[in-house]
């Protein structure tokens, strides 16, 4: 099993972005459920294990599209790196938030982090920037 944690934070402002993500990477092959598979690109998928960590501080339904935006991101230095090439699935066993440090865009970030550690490649430049404006924060890829 290649399970990894990351934890992604940031904290420019009064409050700050907390994203901790336990996922491993696998075969999609070797993977036994695969109606619940989410295409990421050809030959990489996104799963959520059927004993995923679930509590009043995870992420909801709709933000998944993040997870996926940063999986595409960094899609051709995980299957360049991938044992498994274009036959890699990626299952998410936790996402943990703290709801006062949260934006769904952190998200993105975070699994390009945790992409960066599971697959051994660098982490590509992510500037962050607090609006106060909008009382937000702006991330450039």
């Amino acid at each position: 099993m290649n399970l990894v944690e990351h934890t992604y934070r940031v904290f420019k402002s009064t409050w700050g972005i907390y994203v901790k993500i336990i996922a491993e990477y696998t075969s999609i092959s070797n993977y036994n459920a695969q109606d619940d598979m989410i295409e990421v690109c050809d030959g990489l998928k996104l799963a959520f294990a059927k004993h995923q960590v679930v509590d009043e501080d995870t992420l909801v339904e709709g933000d998944i599209i993040y997870l996926i935006e940063g999986l595409k991101k960094v899609s051709d230095q995980i299957l360049g790196k991938s044992i498994y090439n274009k036959d890699t699935i990626i299952v998410i066993h936790s996402i943990n938030i703290a709801p006062c440090d949260f934006q769904e865009e952190g998200l993105v970030a975070a699994i390009i982090e945790w992409a960066s550690i599971a697959f051994g490649f660098e982490v590509p430049p992510i500037v962050v920037t607090f609006n106060k404006e909008i009382n937000k924060y702006e991330f450039l890829y």
